[in-house]
């Protein structure tokens, strides 16, 4: 039976590649020293900035989509390619990219992203993770730091890692919900990607 259910997410998962709308309208481009013993190999070419700039409020909580690379679990920290995850309610932001209302929304949101700039953001105690369990029907499970950071960086390498080395222009990657005040993550939540 959990040949069953990981045969089906990985179809799932292939289906949902085809579905998703991601831009990227200026990527950079850097090398990064890695420790690989902590850090998963995913974004070798992502330039990482500290969190938050000058110009952002670090004393009330924000939330955030974006991408996540680099767990390092020693050090207690993470980097996040922060997206824009638009769905068809937004309509400011669709008349302002020039989205294509029919065919730019095949399940109902699109995802912009308009850099690849990294933002490093660090984990606490009391940080909370919810990961969807990909072997139960993508049900939503609370987790610790370590199973989270150790689930993600297995996942990217079974999964992520083979497409982006075959596929130059594979831009798809797992966009989670996070909760930030100035640096610190309150909160991470995985999102369901039809």
């Amino acid at each position: 039976m959990k040949k069953l259910i990981l045969i089906f997410s990985i179809i799932l998962l292939a289906f949902s590649f085809v579905g998703c709308n991601v831009t990227t309208d200026a990527p950079s481009s850097s090398t990064q020293s890695e420790d690989k013993q902590t850090s998963s190999t995913q974004s070798e070419d992502k330039q990482t900035s500290s969190a938050p700039s000058q110009s952002e409020d670090v004393s009330t909580v924000q939330t955030k989509c974006g991408y996540i690379f680099n767990i390092n679990i020693d050090e207690k920290n993470l980097d996040v390619d922060e997206i824009d995850w638009i769905t068809l309610e937004d309509t400011e932001k669709i008349e302002a990219l020039g989205l294509d209302v029919e065919h730019g929304f095949p399940n109902g949101y699109y995802r912009h992203n308009p850099d690849s700039e990294l933002v490093n953001y660090k984990i606490t105690e009391d940080t909370a993770f919810e990961r969807l369990d990909w072997e139960n029907g993508f049900t939503p499970k609370k987790v610790d730091y370590e199973e989270f950071a150790t689930l993600h960086n297995e996942q990217y390498d079974k999964y992520i890692k083979p497409m982006v080395e075959e596929r130059e222009d594979f831009d798809y990657f797992v966009p989670y919900w996070i909760e930030v005040k100035g640096d610190i993550v309150i909160s991470i939540k995985e999102q369901f990607v039809p």
